[in-house]
């Protein structure tokens, strides 16, 4: 099965319709489409308590100009937004597969909880003509930023595993999973062989089994906006920007086991065992690059590969089985995330408005002045 992704940063800026069609150019030969962007509106008005619209402004203009580019060739299948991410799935419609939706999900890891950081999960069921259905998760993510916040980055995945519940399991229960977007891994000197995530996976402190495709393109953020190719020099170039994929075997079930126990790689295990899992890993990379977007301090990602049905065959050999990884309380983590940030929003969108503003401060005055008054002896 021929699946596409793409993951945009779009620093708190409404894209054009023309961005977005460049967006997808190519995404007809994908059976499944997959469009994660991150920042597509200023965090704190995102944020905002809301019960209609559906979506936030911008979020409903991706979608719709999406949904425009794409009439012809996919239908959308699975939508969910948190805060200022979101996550839209498209089903070619010529494809014979059948895929079905078993659930969405969002986990906010930003400051006290708000969704500033954290991601969006959709689980799918994948039925192929010959075969076990397959499950695949789907997440995108927007983990912590700045250079030195490595430990923050790895701490936000593990959040994303234990509290973004899907049908009742974690992200590394399902067959396979595609998890992307801005995850803000960097590197000190600019140069890939620097690079944190690479780093940190082979230490098994982040994204266990997880496998990417060869980097053949430049660095995404930070770029001058407007520019294709100029970067900022406020910050070092990095390539925070990726999409990762994950299929469940006996030796990803073994590393996962590891990670999730806190047991590091040595550097002696570190080769045979990233071996290990990408032989047993049942997919072929098409493509895996960098669009030349402007509008952004980010650059868009796109990858293309082939993942080979059914994954659930070829799990009856697996020994043992994965420990439940799900915080039982994830509700409530997420209730009290989605408070916190409406209230913050809400405070935002009074002080950065005159009319609410001006009202808030003339009620204070006069309270002050009633306070004041009646304190008076008379």
């Amino acid at each position: 099965m021929r699946i596409g992704t793409v993951t945009y940063n779009l620093a708190q800026r409404r894209p054009s319709e023309t961005a977005l069609r460049e967006l997808v150019q190519g995404a007809g030969a994908a059976e499944l489409f997959i469009v994660a962007v991150q920042e597509h509106s200023d965090f704190l008005e995102a944020m905002r308590c809301r019960s209609t619209p559906q979506y936030t402004d911008n979020f409903a203009h991706i979608l719709s100009a999406l949904d425009a580019a794409l009439r012809s060739s996919a239908r959308r299948i699975a939508t969910v937004e948190h805060g200022a991410q979101g996550l839209a799935i498209y089903h070619q419609t010529s494809s014979r597969t059948d895929i079905s939706l078993l659930s969405t999900n969002k986990v906010s890891t930003g400051p006290y909880l708000t969704s500033s950081k954290g991601g969006v999960g959709v689980l799918l069921r994948i039925h192929a003509s010959d075969g076990e259905p397959t499950t695949l998760a789907v997440v995108g993510a927007h983990l912590a930023a700045g250079m030195e916040n490595v430990g923050r980055r790895n701490a936000h995945f593990r959040d994303m595993v234990s509290r973004l519940a899907l049908a009742g399991m974690s992200l590394l229960h399902a067959d396979a999973a595609v998890f992307l977007g801005d995850l803000n891994y960097r590197s000190m000197d600019g140069k890939l062989a620097n690079d944190q995530l690479r780093r940190e996976m082979e230490a098994n402190r982040v994204l266990p089994a997880f496998a990417e495709s060869a980097i053949a393109f430049g660095p995404t953020y930070r770029l001058v906006v407007g520019e294709k190719r100029l970067y900022d020099n406020l910050r070092t170039p990095a390539w925070c920007d990726r999409a990762l994929v994950y299929v469940r075997s006996p030796a990803a079930d073994v590393a996962v086991r590891r990670w999730w126990a806190g047991e590091l790689s040595a550097d002696s295990e570190r080769k045979d065992s990233k071996g290990l899992v990408e032989a047993e890993c049942p997919v072929d990379w098409r493509r895996y690059e960098a669009l030349e977007v402007c509008g952004s301090d980010h650059r868009p990602v796109v990858a293309e590969f082939d993942l080979h049905l059914p994954v659930a065959a070829r799990l009856s050999a697996m020994s043992g089985d994965l420990p439940h990884m799900v915080d039982p309380h994830w509700p409530l983590w997420l209730s009290l995330g989605e408070a916190t940030g409406c209230l913050a929003g809400e405070a935002y969108h009074l002080a950065a408005n005159p009319l609410p503003r001006t009202v808030c401060l003339s009620l204070f005055a006069a309270a002050a002045a009633y306070y004041i008054y009646s304190s008076k002896p008379q």
